[in-house]
């Protein structure tokens, strides 16, 4: 039991940390790769998991946590007076605490004493009480690590158009429409002019 470590998590600081699981996995296929290929195009780095399982009491032991049970007997005291039968307690505000950050859906940076991990999300969350625990709240809760992508964009300057008429672009070794027209006139021009030689020799 780590009663030494002091977590927060969203804002919800914990009294203890009774165990921490970290889970890496790398998932390889169960197909046969070709000799020479690269292994690593077929191997796969799965999110991360981490297990924490914390501890809030009602009636916290540590002396910086006083005020914080000086206020939740005030509201039980409170309760008294009322009819409002919502349940109320420092455990209870860390469990709807923890329950907003689960459902704001935002990834969060979790520190243990092993390692620190960034964009993780709160993806599962369990809490057992009874009779004998109902004033500590001992929360299961599974973390799971997001793969954030980022994508370059990149600016293209283009020549603006004259008067509805795109800019005209000439590839390297190409010909333009009215060389080649010339081209083949002169030489259709020369064919005839030999064609006409060769029936001017037939009847002189």
């Amino acid at each position: 039991m780590f009663w030494g470590t002091r977590l927060n998590i969203g804002g919800v600081t914990f009294d203890g940390i009774l165990s921490t699981g970290h889970e890496n996995t790398l998932r390889i296929t169960t197909n046969p790769i070709e000799f020479g290929a690269d292994v690593a195009d077929h191997a796969v780095i799965e999110p991360r998991r981490i297990t924490v399982v914390g501890i809030v009491s009602d009636h916290p032991l540590s002396l910086s946590n006083v005020v914080r049970n000086i206020t939740g007997v005030v509201e039980s005291v409170g309760g008294l007076f009322n009819n409002d039968t919502a349940p109320s307690g420092i455990s209870v505000r860390a469990y709807a605490d923890l329950r907003e950050v689960m459902e704001s859906r935002i990834p969060l940076t979790l520190e243990t004493n092993l390692a620190n991990y960034d964009n993780m999300m709160l993806v599962e969350m369990k809490v057992d009480r009874d009779k004998e625990t109902s004033k500590v709240a001992i929360l299961n809760m599974v973390f799971q690590e997001v793969f954030l992508t980022y994508t370059d964009i990149s600016l293209v300057s283009v020549t603006p158009s004259v008067a509805g008429v795109a800019a005209p672009t000439t590839p390297a070794g190409s010909k333009s429409p009215l060389a080649l027209t010339k081209s083949v006139a002169s030489s259709w021009a020369k064919n005839v002019k030999n064609f006409m030689a060769q029936i001017t020799s037939v009847f002189n």
